[in-house]
């Protein structure tokens, strides 16, 4: 099934393009470092995992300077992951539960912050949010060739069939925009491209595949004309946060729009279905309709 997201979904190295599991993801990469002929640093790097609250199988790991603020770390994670693109994450310190962002602590060096095992969370975008647990793993002498921060391994995507040519999407270039490789953002660039037609096809296919459950194609149509107007938004909403979630979102608000779903407090068996067949949790799914509502509200103005 095209919209489940396994548990032990691996993920692969950028330096070596390995394939590789979370739970080996720093042994491979100290390893990979070592023999990068990347420069060494007079401190030393660090290495930060950083992984969904709500669905660890999706994860990266970052290398990051030892002069890296927190606010570069922000700055990567808006522009490779979340939505969110006009104001900081909130970071909170995982036991002491204290906010890093107050007073000067987006300027502060991640290493004036944190040590190694330190666990933080952080927050982004009360009409969509992204929950995301990070960890500093390890130090390293290897810093990035280039800027502060880069992608040194990130999780693996699925394939999904076309479903216009039934050929596989090719998931080395990030997000569908040609010319666009995990190399862009492995040397320390952190703008993320903008949305393809492959990421707008393996969102649809995820749809479409939810909906062959029912009798006809009502829910089918509706769910490729939602992904029309976004795809047709200047924002570009969907080259952007989870694809699996969006999938989940443009379902059930084309469920919703065509009344099989209600709002009913504790779910509709229909929406249940939905937030078991992506594997997401359905307060999760709700917000992401709410701000796919804004946007095709937008695209009819």
């Amino acid at each position: 099934m095209y919209g489940v997201e396994p548990q032990n979904r691996p993920g692969t190295c950028l330096l070596c393009r390995a394939v590789v599991s979370k739970s080996a993801a720093l042994r491979h990469v100290r390893n990979c470092l070592r023999s990068s002929g990347w420069p060494a640093g007079i401190y030393p790097s660090s290495v930060i995992r950083i992984q969904d609250r709500h669905n660890p199988a999706c994860w990266l790991a970052v290398l990051a300077r030892h002069n890296a603020r927190l606010s570069d770390l922000d700055c990567l994670i808006r522009d490779v992951w979340t939505e969110c693109c006009s104001h900081p994450g909130a970071f909170t310190t995982i036991g002491k539960e204290t906010c890093m962002n107050t007073g000067d602590g987006m300027a502060a060096a991640l290493t004036d912050l944190l040590r190694p095992g330190s666990s933080f969370t952080c927050d982004y975008d009360s009409d969509s949010p992204t929950a995301l647990e990070l960890k500093i793993l390890d130090t390293t002498p290897v810093m990035p060739p280039e800027g502060l921060l880069c992608l040194i391994a990130q999780t693996t995507r699925p394939s999904y069939s076309c479903g216009i040519s039934g050929k596989e999407t090719d998931h080395d270039r990030i997000d569908g925009e040609e010319g666009s490789t995990p190399d862009d953002l492995l040397q320390g660039s952190v703008n993320a491209p903008g949305a393809g037609n492959i990421r707008n096809t393996m969102i649809l296919t995820r749809c479409e595949e939810f909906c062959t459950r029912f009798e006809d194609d009502m829910i089918a149509k509706h769910c490729r004309k939602i992904v029309r107007d976004l795809a047709a938004h200047l924002k570009t909403p969907l080259s952007r946060g989870d694809d699996i979630l969006w999938s989940a979102a443009i379902v059930y608000s084309a469920c919703r729009d065509e009344g099989l779903i209600g709002r009913a407090k504790g779910g509709s068996p229909l929406a249940r279905d939905i937030g078991e067949f992506f594997d997401l949790e359905l307060p999760s799914v709700r917000n992401k309709v709410t701000a796919l509502k804004k946007y095709i509200a937008e695209c009819e103005e």
